[in-house]
């Protein structure tokens, strides 16, 4: 997975090392004290510069894969869901690009 994300004066581009099949768990410290066990998707330290796109978000079709090296295979997530556009009643795409099997989204970020 890549993120791109926009601020005042540019953007930059993140990915995670490789695909992402599995939660990890993880121990934290639960709000009593004690040592407990949780999953965790993809927390933030995972999250590598990759690179600049020229365009923002409207380059997503240009950037390269850092996993693969492949380019133009990038999709937004509206897009990955939706291919043929958000349309109400029309059931959503979540086929893996990898394995071709279901998948479920874990989560959809957006800017204030």
């Amino acid at each position: 997975m890549h993120r791109i994300t926009e601020a005042r004066g540019g953007s930059r581009v993140t990915a995670l090392p490789g695909p992402v099949r599995t939660a990890r768990l993880v121990k934290v410290h639960g709000i009593s004290g004690q040592e407990i066990e949780i999953e965790q998707w993809t927390p933030e330290d995972d999250w590598q510069p990759v690179g600049q796109p020229v365009g923002g978000l409207s380059a997503v079709g240009q950037l390269r894969c850092s996993y693969c090296g492949c380019v133009g295979r990038m999709q937004s997530l509206g897009s990955f869901l939706y291919p043929d556009g958000y349309r109400i009643r029309v059931p959503r795409q979540e086929e893996c690009p990898v394995c071709l099997g279901p998948m479920e989204c874990i989560a959809v970020t957006d800017a204030i």
